[in-house]
């Protein structure tokens, strides 16, 4: 099994059998602490257990965005990294516009763009939630790994 990995706490994970066919996708397991919400670390852990290996979209500080918010983001990164190599799953991080320019090459730009081509790609994929980009990348994400990476 390959895993891409939307990595963030509104992020996403994808799994796929290495030929590239969808074997489940869904938002990142998380859990609850009064407000704060955290990454499911066990659950986690249970999926990439089993994996081949892991396709993160590789952590980066994004203009607008507070600095809570970013450092959530790049803990959450930073966990799966270490579970990842815990359990020594290879672990390929990729950055956003090298994988955006192969997976959406010919795509509008926006959020959108990954939702229309995994719909394509993968039709019993439902996005309903304006959240569910999330789903999209992670699911290009594992097949970007399998075409490019693990090839």
């Amino acid at each position: 099994m390959i895993i891409g990995i939307d990595s963030g706490i509104t992020g996403a994970i994808s799994i796929m059998q290495d030929n590239g066919a969808l074997f489940d996708c869904f938002d990142m397991p998380v859990l609850h602490d009064g407000k704060r919400r955290l990454i499911d670390t066990n659950t986690i852990k249970g999926f990439i257990r089993t994996a081949k290996a892991v396709i993160i979209e590789k952590a980066q500080s994004m203009p607008g965005n507070g600095g809570v918010a970013m450092f959530n983001y790049g803990m959450s990164y930073g966990v799966i990294l270490g579970l990842c190599e815990g359990l020594n799953v290879p672990v390929h991080p990729v950055h956003p516009a090298t994988w955006k320019k192969v997976m959406l090459k010919d795509m509008p730009k926006g959020k959108d763009s990954s939702i229309i081509k995994a719909s394509q790609l993968y039709p019993t994929l439902k996005f309903t939630r304006k959240k569910d980009h999330g789903m999209a990348e992670a699911t290009l994400l594992a097949l970007y790994g399998i075409k490019y990476i693990l090839r």
